[in-house]
């Protein structure tokens, strides 16, 4: 048995298990190492003499039970104040709503009460004197039906769980005295006295099951929260308020309550891999739509991003044409992928595409899934392909590695179901969360512009909930969602985190990898993206891509050690030679980084890939794609062409030395006699000397000696001549010499200066 095997058997994450084992001295394991005999001991005793602890359900209605119990008269404290007409009215109307909760649920769950928590706004928008309290209303005997909330909840969202509008919600404040906004949270009477007002009665809940789903809906809880727009199930207000509130979040159940806004989110997936190696035949079988056919050669012509069910729950798979967008998007900042499936052909092995996947990933930082495809052929063979990625560096779990990887067929469907569980494991031991409350954030993925609909761009939410009509702004343009859907067409009302959804109503054509957010009204989104536009215009021809030049400055900043590269040459004995050379190049300090090599032209791939790693493009006697070259002028990539390969190791060598530290050496240029000592207003004091050998410039460090000891250091700041400043004086002549950084000298004191130069360095 595996350990996240055992993990999901006990209720616990493999995480935890694994943390246990290592503390039971079993050494460092990966969630799917075989468990020992001993291992399985150690389990069954720790996790079965642990007591069940209660429920934070159980706590909080203790809790709240505890707190509603009205005190006898006899055990009220001493001392305490008579009670006062504005709290008796308040205590009676309390009483009121619990004596109409008993009424109105015959058959009530755990009764909750709501716990007096007031926000900073509520302290003093809800006043506490007798001025604003009205008279009690006659009540009138009605049924309240059952509301969950929760503590310090906003009236927008009181109102959306209540399914009235907000300003329904603000006129029943009103009516108790408070002037309210759609942000503002309410206190305990407010909360009591809106409810009574709208024909509710309270049930307080926690944050995160208040936005969880109703128990009946297990299955479909791990999908990206989307939810779709049919008239037949367009719910009334009696529907919300009957059954259960608004489905916030649909998320995987954890068996400890997540952190308040962080709660699981599916994993977002990147398939990746050569040309024909089946990457997008395997998403396809993933999705069971046959629409590989219709796509021309098998190549998928767009960067889609669709949301699929799956029995270790929703996976959001992003399918990219080459790698060329995903490092457009890397580019611009949106690190969106968490997870990487690399296709690999069993029949052909580590191809070039292959190999520049590899890359991308690596200089992602996203962690790498390999797929040995083509499994169902007569004689096939995986043990090649994992040579093949050992000697990449990517050494495969099975081989001792920590390389999680699955053979499959994509066409067939064979090991399939064991990637999905790979990728979910992963997922797991990476803990993805994000915050389902509040305005969406998300990243576009594509976008065009449609003759029907107008500018359409698909969006992969990163964090809040998107809802129709929200206003936005995604890089330099804005706009209103004034519809969303789904990749399959179905019109969506809301959507959370990792769900990709089209969305139209932009102003313009947004980027790919441009920054989605939800903003408060239209009017900011136009301004926000108005400044988005005018940095990027001002921006656009700097800060982008890197040139050997560039290094130097960095140097200062001690920020760079390396020298990434991305080398392409014209056959591979020529690649091997150029990396053989340059890599024995550097010392300790600084050396070669090569980020990429391969075969061939350099292409726009190898453009982008330079520009999202701060890389310098080499080539040797190789030419450069007309769509390249235009790419590189446009972010300011240096690409260099050799056609003699010792120019570009002495280049590349040269490159090096500028990262070095410079050395430090300082020569004596002269020494002077201080005679006499003035002190000149707005100045200080100023060493009348006179200059025995060399010669003494503005700038020069200067050592103070005295009775043969070295009494301090300065730099020469100002030399004067008969009242007028001059650069330098010569031996054999007097004159004034301010001193900065000290002035403690006096008469007969030597002044020894010395010119500090800065050599550079040189490799061996």
């Amino acid at each position: 048995m595996r350990i996240y095997e055992k993990a999901r058997e006990l209720g616990i994450s493999s995480k935890e298990l694994l943390d246990f084992l290592s503390e039971k001295g079993f050494g460092e394991k990966t969630a799917s190492s075989s468990l020992e005999p001993e291992m399985i001991d150690k389990i069954a005793e720790h996790f079965s003499t642990k007591t069940k602890k209660p429920s934070p359900k159980e706590l909080l209605a203790s809790k709240l039970a505890a707190k509603t119990k009205p005190k006898p008269e006899s055990e009220k404290e001493p001392g305490k104040k008579p009670e006062t007409e504005a709290e008796r009215r308040r205590r009676e109307r309390r009483e009121a709503i619990l004596k109409s909760i008993g009424s109105a649920s015959p058959k009530p769950v755990t009764p909750k009460k709501i716990v007096e928590v007031e926000s900073e706004k509520s302290k003093t928008s809800v006043p506490k004197t007798d001025a604003v309290e009205l008279p009690p209303k006659p009540k009138k005997p009605k049924k309240l039906k059952p509301l969950r909330i929760f503590e310090d909840i906003k009236v927008s969202e009181y109102a959306e769980a209540a399914d009235v509008t907000v300003r329904d919600v603000l006129r029943a404040c009103l009516n108790f005295g408070v002037m309210a906004t759609a942000n503002q949270k309410l206190t305990l009477d407010a909360i009591e006295a809106v409810s009574e007002e709208l024909g509710f009665f309270p049930i307080l809940v926690e944050k995160e099951e208040f936005y969880a789903p109703p128990p009946e809906e297990v299955a479909p809880e791990s999908k990206p929260e989307t939810e779709e727009v049919s008239a037949e199930e367009k719910p009334t207000a009696d529907a919300v308020v009957e059954a259960e509130p608004p489905k916030k979040a649909k998320k995987k159940k954890k068996k400890k309550a997540p952190q308040p806004g962080d709660v699981p989110r599916p994993p977002v997936v990147t398939v990746m891999g050569h040309v024909d190696h089946g990457k997008t035949t395997l998403l396809e079988y993933i999705r069971n739509a046959n629409v590989v056919a219709g796509e021309k050669g098998g190549i998928t012509q767009h960067v889609g991003a669709y949301s699929v069910e799956t029995p270790q729950g929703s996976i959001t798979f992003i399918d990219t044409p080459g790698h060329a967008a995903f490092t457009e998007m890397r580019a611009r900042g949106a690190d969106v992928t968490d997870i990487v499936i690399l296709v690999v052909s069993q029949e052909d092995g580590l191809m070039p595409q292959t190999r520049e996947a590899i890359d991308h990933a690596r200089a992602a930082d996203v962690p790498i899934i390999i797929a040995i495809n083509k499994m169902d052929l007569p004689g096939a063979n995986a043990d090649r392909v994992k040579g093949d990625l050992a000697n990449y560096e990517l050494i495969l779990e099975d081989l001792g590695g920590d390389v999680l990887s699955a053979e499959i067929s994509a066409l067939k469907g064979n090991g399939v179901d064991k990637l999905l569980e790979l990728v979910a494991l992963q997922a797991e031991m990476m803990e993805l969360k994000a915050d389902p409350v509040g305005p969406a954030k998300g990243v576009v993925i594509e976008a065009l512009l449609d003759k029907f609909r107008g500018s359409t761009a698909t969006v992969l939410i990163k964090e809040g909930t998107l809802k129709q009509g929200d206003s936005f702004v995604a890089g330099c343009c804005s706009g209103r969602v004034r519809s969303m859907e789904d990749e399959r067409g179905k019109r969506l009302k809301k959507a959370g985190p990792s769900a990709p959804v089209v969305i139209t109503g932009f102003s313009d054509v947004p980027q790919a990898g441009d920054e989605f957010s939800v903003e408060a009204s239209d009017a900011e989104a136009r301004k926000i993206a108005e400044e988005n536009k005018q940095i990027t215009d001002e921006t656009a021809p700097v800060d982008k891509g890197m040139s050997l030049e560039d290094f130097f400055s960095l140097l200062k900043e001690e920020e760079v050690k390396e020298l990434p590269l991305i080398l392409k040459a014209d056959v591979d004995g020529s690649l091997e030679a150029i990396i053989g050379l340059i890599g024995d190049l550097g010392d300790d300090e600084v050396k070669v980084k090569i980020i990429h090599s391969g075969v061939g032209a350099i292409t726009e791939n190898d453009v982008l890939l330079a520009e999202t790693s701060n890389a310098v493009v080499i080539g040797f006697n190789v030419k450069v794609d007309t769509r390249a070259k235009s790419i590189a002028k446009n972010k300011g990539v240096d690409v260099k062409i050799y056609d003699v390969i010792y120019e570009l190791s002495a280049d590349v060598k040269a490159a090096l030395e500028g990262l070095l530290e410079p050395e430090i050496i300082e020569e004596k240029v002269g020494t002077a006699e201080i005679r006499q000592v003035f002190k000149i207003p707005r100045v200080g004091l100023v060493a009348g000397s006179y200059i025995q050998d060399g010669v003494f410039r503005r700038g020069y460090k200067v050592q103070i000696i005295r009775a043969g000891e070295v009494i301090g250091n300065g730099t020469i700041s100002g030399l004067k001549r008969f009242k007028d400043d001059v650069k330098e004086v010569s031996a054999g002549f007097e004159c004034g010499i301010e001193i900065s950084g000290f002035n403690d000298f006096v008469e007969g004191d030597l002044l020894v200066a010395f010119e500090v130069k800065k050599v550079t360095r040189r490799l061996e």
